[in-house]
């Protein structure tokens, strides 16, 4: 994916160094859903410079509740049929973020 969006942006070679990642960001952070509803997650990346990018193509997702709320690999959360509560993990380069989603 990393390298579809290089050739998107017009495959440049910049000689300059990249700021490294310090910060991952989730979007929403908390949401309440219906059963068998669905939201799709942000995922934003803060470089140290403070520049801002959206890197949820590049991001890994998982549940630790799948019955309760699942993610898929592009960061769409499907609600299951169950209440209760699941945390939802995205991951960028070393770095995490999480979204609580609750089912009432």
């Amino acid at each position: 994916r990393r390298l579809v969006r290089w050739i998107a942006e017009g495959a440049r070679f910049d000689a300059a160094p990249i700021p490294p990642v310090v910060a991952l960001e989730v979007e929403p952070t908390l949401r309440q859903l219906a059963l068998g509803s669905t939201q799709q997650l942000r995922v934003t990346a803060v470089d140290a410079a403070g520049n801002r990018r959206c890197v949820t193509a590049e991001a890994e997702f998982d549940s630790n509740a799948g019955t309760v709320a699942g993610v898929d690999g592009r960061g769409l959360i499907q609600a299951g049929d169950k209440p209760g509560e699941a945390a939802i993990l995205a991951r960028y380069m070393g770095h995490v973020a999480v979204c609580r989603v609750t089912l009432p």
